[in-house]
């Protein structure tokens, strides 16, 4: 695969992430939503995305995410 890039996207609504930030990693709301606000745009992310992970549900949904894009990757040889 040498040369090959792919851009994998994992992708999650920005509300949930603050949410999740808050909950699970004891950031303040203000914090969480300054660090997603200094990242690049959700839609930005998604139009340069090959390959993209939906991270709404739950850990067993977020593991069969990555299986599948596992085997999409398997697919670039």
């Amino acid at each position: 695969w040498p040369g090959l890039v792919a851009t994998i996207v994992v992708d999650l609504d920005p509300e949930v992430a603050v949410e999740r930030l808050v909950r699970h990693r004891g950031f303040s709301e203000d914090d969480a939503r300054n660090r997603i606000a200094n990242q690049a745009a959700r839609e930005e992310r998604l139009a340069g995305a090959d390959f993209v992970v939906d991270n709404h549900g739950d850990p067993e949904a977020l593991e069969a995410e990555v299986d599948r894009a596992w085997d999409w990757i398997h697919t670039l040889r």
